[in-house]
């Protein structure tokens, strides 16, 4: 039941996470610059998946775990300090829409008659519902399937990370 609630919590963080990030590239940039800056966003978040594990599972095993909470925990500070040296009188701000009644509504059949909006809206819906749960599952393949250990999660994790960074950095690419 712990580990189901830490997945519910984690969801319940990343809906307002993801919006946030995504939202302060915006604030970072111009119009013309925000397609190539979110892939160069996603390919630091691939970076830190790729890092993460890999510095990870070598303390895990030398050390446990709780050394890698700590050093998870220290490497927020780095954030933490560059979030404070930002400056918001330089961020590109834009008034904040109205709420009204029936705006999600209005922006799902706005999507639903673009197919490419669509087709993007449909597959995410797939994948989100088959494929975040992978930290769950992951640390199990590795464990039950390959009969693993720490460092078999993290080259897993790392092999992942770095295909999701190569998709990211085209994506960052493309005009």
């Amino acid at each position: 039941w712990m580990v189901y609630a830490i997945v519910v919590l984690n969801g319940f963080a990343l809906v307002v996470d993801n919006p946030a990030r995504t939202t302060i590239v915006s604030e970072l940039v111009g119009d013309d610059d925000f397609p190539n800056a979110v892939g160069l966003n996603n390919a630091t978040m691939q970076t830190a998946r790729i890092a993460g594990p890999a510095i990870a599972g070598p303390l895990i095993v030398l050390f446990g775990t709780a050394v890698c909470f700590a050093v998870n925990s220290l490497s927020f500070v780095a954030m933490l300090v560059a979030l404070a040296m930002m400056r918001g009188s330089e961020m590109r701000r834009r008034p904040p829409i109205g709420r009204h009644k029936g705006q999600m509504r209005d922006g799902l059949r706005y999507i639903w008659r673009k197919r490419d909006l669509r087709a993007a809206l449909l597959i995410m819906a797939v994948v989100g519902t088959l494929s975040f749960n992978m930290s769950v599952i992951t640390p199990l393949m590795a464990k039950v399937e390959f009969g693993g250990d720490a460092a078999t999660l993290s080259w897993m994790v790392i092999a992942l990370g770095c295909g999701a960074l190569v998709g990211a950095l085209a994506f960052a690419t493309r005009s």
